[in-house]
């Protein structure tokens, strides 16, 4: 895969700003919180941890999930790419 995936985090971070300026009156506390937690979703804000194949013990890093207990054990990208 070249180049970088966009992911929901990063249409966040383009457009937080102008989203907030524009709703930002009807925006709850909680809201908010949500807007800050998706944004911050697989960053390094959140911390990151070691990929590891089983198969071939292909290493990558990768970044935290702003849901909490998902964890996967191949990195898609290099499952897709084989062993």
């Amino acid at each position: 895969m070249r180049g970088h995936r966009p992911e929901v985090a990063d249409v966040f971070h383009a457009h937080q700003d102008e989203f907030l300026q524009r709703w930002g009156y009807a925006v709850s506390d909680q809201q908010r919180k949500v807007l800050r937690d998706i944004g911050r979703c697989r960053t390094a804000a959140l911390g990151s941890h070691l990929e590891r194949c089983d198969r071939c013990s292909y290493e990558t890093v990768a970044y935290d999930s702003a849901v909490t207990g998902i964890v996967r054990s191949v990195s898609p990208r290099h499952a897709t790419a084989g062993c």
